[in-house]
C-alpha cells in the first residue's frame, strides 16, 4: 500500500508501520526484535511483507496481510546470526533473496 511508511525510534526493538493518511496511530506493531533495529525494508513483490534486522543479530520477515489493523504482529520468519545486522536489502530482481550486512560479513538469505 503505498499509504503506509515502517518506521523505528532509536534504540527501539519494535517497528511501527503508519499510514500517512491518518498519521497519529500505528497501522501494526511489529515485535520480534530482542535488541534494537537497525534496517527494515519492504518486500518487492508484496507491499504487505517487511523485513527488518538488527542488533540482536536477527532478520525477521513480517507478513501484514495475516493479521487485523492495530494489532502486535509476530514474524512469520527469522534467521538468527551472532553479530548485529547493521543493513537489510531485499532484492527486487530474485525477490526470494535477501542481503543481511554484518560488521565483518554479508549474509544472503534464500527464502
Amino acid at each position: 500500500d503505498p499509504n503506509y511508511v515502517a518506521t523505528f525510534a532509536l534504540d527501539s526493538n519494535v517497528i511501527q508501520v503508519l499510514d500517512i493518511r491518518i498519521p497519529s496511530r500505528a497501522v501494526a506493531v511489529l515485535r520480534g526484535h530482542l535488541e534494537a533495529v537497525n534496517s527494515i525494508a519492504w518486500g518487492p513483490v508484496s507491499s504487505s511483507n517487511l523485513c527488518s534486522g538488527g542488533d540482536d543479530g536477527r532478520v525477521l520477515v513480517f507478513d501484514l496481510s495475516t493479521s487485523k489493523k492495530g494489532k502486535f504482529h509476530e514474524p512469520v520468519l527469522s534467521y538468527a546470526g551472532e553479530t548485529p545486522v547493521e543493513k537489510i536489502c531485499w532484492s527486487e530482481r530474485a525477490w526470494e533473496w535477501i542481503t543481511a550486512v554484518s560488521e565483518e560479513s554479508v549474509h544472503l538469505l534464500r527464502l
